[in-house]
């Protein structure tokens, strides 16, 4: 029962850390966050604003960490016998991501896709 409660020392809004007891030892909250794999500022909202018990805090996941978890691994492709990302490819050559993308996508190879240079003809004129 002793480990559910905890013992918070008031300080200054600027300070970075606040005190937690926990299991008999006192916890800074981003050494809290650390240790549990949970984001600081949520552990801190699901203490001190939301006044949630330690454990519930530190148990129940964190959406932030789930929704990451759930992300699609970033495509590469593959030239010159390297695997380079979209963003990567753009900075190799020159050329906006979007071009590539919409090159890709419709069904260019990547070698065509970065040496096939930029048709000013086509481009948008900005008024």
């Amino acid at each position: 029962m002793m480990e559910l409660l905890m013992m918070v020392q008031p300080i200054p809004r600027k300070k970075i850390d606040t005190t937690v007891r926990w299991q008999g030892r006192d916890w800074t909250l981003t050494e809290l966050a650390e240790a549990y794999d949970i984001n600081r500022s949520t552990l801190y909202y699901r203490l001190f604003v939301y006044f949630w018990p330690v454990r519930r805090a530190l148990t129940k996941p964190d959406r932030n960490k789930r929704q990451q978890a759930k992300r699609k691994p970033r495509k590469l492709y593959r030239y010159k016998g390297k695997n380079y990302s979209l963003s990567a490819l753009a900075e190799l050559s020159g050329k906006p991501m979007t071009t590539l993308a919409t090159r890709l996508a419709k069904g260019m190879s990547v070698h065509d896709a970065v040496t096939t240079p930029i048709d000013k003809s086509k481009s948008r004129q900005r008024r």
